[in-house]
């Protein structure tokens, strides 16, 4: 196991910078190089002159082997299975661009874009730690729902959506090997997505335009039977549901449901389970006196953090402050 020592360099002024040294060196989980060196961008003084500059020489050596004691359990934990706190809120999106930069060169494929939709989608600040199966399922409905990005504003067709999901779990999967996540994802996203199964059920749709009675003989042989639209979300919008789930129980594929629900609330399902289950979330910090991480569980949020930041945004306050006086919601 690799061990981590503070080293000193020489600086212009009478000054040495400071550097961590892995020994061996470890292996970078982005580049896949050896990095024998971590620049801190910290100083001291070598022959400080004045209490001044010996008290930032004692300050600055305790921060130092602070870090070195950090880097040092990171270590050991990658040793033993786990993942440290600092990796777990680094960027996904950062480790995402750095994957798209190295290949869109190389590649025919276009990766470019598939990142451009995830961006789209999740925004610049997803951590590690914001990923799980409820973020990944959502991820694959917004792509099929067809979203434009392009200056034409265009919609994607299903084919092309399968293939930026695709890349996106490569990502996924390569980020589990370099041990960057707890949870292999690319495993389990295939086991709970089917696409093939969102194509039959958009196709049987279809065709109740030119042969009703064909879909009637379906729905009949499988007791698929619609519901009303409004009980389902109404009813299951704090349940822990995918887009595909929730239509399945409105009796419904997911392209009609995502039509129906439109006409219905004038707004997309993803913004309104969205921002119903930040107001049920609020109830139950308000009213009930939960605490803000058993709020964010009983509404299905993947996180804590992923409930922080979407309540922010929507009430420009934080959750954790509701129950003070002076904190006023604001809907955005």
């Amino acid at each position: 196991m690799s061990k981590v020592h503070i080293r000193k360099r020489p600086l212009a002024k009478g000054k040495q910078s400071l550097i961590l040294d892995f020994s061996p060196p470890l292996r970078n989980p982005k580049t896949g190089k050896p990095q024998r060196f971590e620049f801190l961008e910290l100083f001291i003084y070598e022959k400080p002159g004045n209490l001044f500059e010996r008290r930032h020489n004692a300050e600055t050596m305790e921060l130092v082997e602070n870090i070195r004691a950090n880097r040092q359990l990171d270590i050991q934990n990658r040793k033993y299975g786990f993942i440290s706190q600092r990796t777990r809120n680094s960027s996904f999106v950062d480790y995402f661009k750095e994957i798209t930069d190295s290949k869109k060169e190389t590649d025919s494929d276009n990766i470019a874009m598939a990142f451009r939709y995830f961006l789209a989608f999740s925004g610049h600040d997803v951590i590690f730690n914001d990923l799980d199966e409820f973020f990944c399922d959502d991820y694959k409905n917004f792509l099929l729902s067809g979203p434009g990005i392009s200056r034409r504003g265009s919609s994607i067709s299903r084919n092309t959506a399968v293939s930026y999901f695709a890349k996106f779990r490569n990502v996924l999967q390569r980020a589990y090997r370099q041990k960057l996540l707890t949870t292999d994802l690319f495993a389990v996203v295939t086991q709970h997505s089917s696409f093939l199964q969102n194509k039959l059920f958009e196709l049987l749709f279809n065709l109740s335009d030119t042969n009703p009675d064909l879909l009637s003989s379906f729905m009949n042989f499988t007791t698929y039977k619609a519901i009303d639209l409004n009980k389902v979300v109404e009813g299951y919008y704090r349940e822990n549901l995918t887009l595909e789930e929730l239509a399945y129980k409105a009796g419904r594929s997911l392209a009609t449901f995502k039509r129906e629900f439109q006409k219905i609330y004038n707004t997309s399902p993803h913004r309104w389970l969205l921002n119903r289950r930040l107001e049920y979330a609020r109830d139950l910090i308000e009213v009930e006196g939960m605490n803000v991480s058993d709020a964010s569980l009983h509404a299905s949020f993947a996180s804590v953090a992923h409930f922080s930041r979407a309540f922010k945004r929507k009430y420009n306050v934080s959750p954790s402050s509701l129950k003070e006086p002076v904190a006023v919601l604001s809907p955005l």
